[in-house]
């Protein structure tokens, strides 16, 4: 006779998610504060996340955040800087951006530091994250590298991600960190402007003709490029006589000041 059929048993289990992340930080200094842009980019993978926590630095001021599909957040002061918590209405997968923006206080007799954004997965530090840095150059002042560690020097086209508005060129230096935890230290120059003359002559064209009755006879033409100024002085030979002086071929009147010595 035939025996009992083998019974098929499935069993089902929810798989974990996997999580890894990318933090682009823009910085650019101010007199009174280091401002901070970063895209905090989460990959969930295998299952969905709905809850992400990032920390700021130590002694850094949250000023805004961005996200989509946000159901709440959580801003709580923590031991080793402010840490947020954003709760989304549904998972996610693939990848998640939430832009956050911060401040850091400038202290007279420091030099200005950028450290890293601090991901997290669940209560534990999360180690799988791409890191880049860059400063934005503002035009005013010229803003140089004095210190790193953890940082390799990158070029801004390797960023994957610019904001709107922010061209590459103006981020100077670019750095992709080698190490979890990196820093980057800051020297400000103010770029100063010398002042050029106000008038150049450009081109000084002298024709001079020796007439029948003896007389010497000279005519100056001058090419001048003026950035501002009001008049024009010429020193004319001891001796010599003016009879006229024309402006872009129309005649003007003229003064005279005493002579210069030497």
């Amino acid at each position: 006779s035939a025996g009992p059929e083998p019974v098929l048993r499935l069993g089902a289990s929810r798989r974990s998610s996997l999580l890894g992340a990318a933090v682009i930080s823009l910085a650019r200094l101010t007199e009174d504060f280091i401002h901070v842009n970063a895209r905090v980019v989460f990959r969930p993978r295998l299952a969905g996340r709905e809850r992400f926590r990032l920390q700021l630095p130590a002694g850094a001021q949250l000023v805004g955040l961005e996200t989509r599909n946000q159901r709440s957040r959580d801003v709580r002061q923590g031991p080793d800087g402010v840490e947020v918590e954003v709760t989304l209405q549904s998972p996610v997968t693939g990848e998640h951006p939430i832009d956050v923006s911060y401040r850091t206080p400038r202290r007279d007799g420091t030099v200005p530091g950028v450290l890293p954004v601090r991901v997290f997965d669940g209560g534990s530090r999360l180690a799988e994250v791409d890191q880049y840095v860059a400063v934005l150059q503002t035009g005013a002042t010229i803003i140089t590298a004095t210190g790193s560690a953890g940082l390799l020097p990158a070029e801004a086209g390797s960023l994957p991600y610019l904001p709107q508005g922010v061209a590459a060129e103006s981020l100077k230096p670019v750095y992709r960190a080698s190490q979890l935890d990196w820093s980057l230290s800051l020297e400000e120059k103010i770029i100063e402007v010398a002042r050029g003359p106000a008038a150049v002559v450009e081109m000084a064209e002298i024709t001079t003709f020796v007439g029948e009755d003896g007389i010497t006879r000279t005519r100056a033409a001058y090419t001048v490029r003026n950035r501002g100024l009001q008049s024009l002085v010429i020193e004319m030979p001891e001796g010599a006589t003016l009879w006229g002086i024309t402006l872009n071929g129309k005649p003007v009147t003229v003064g005279e000041s005493p002579p210069t010595a030497g």
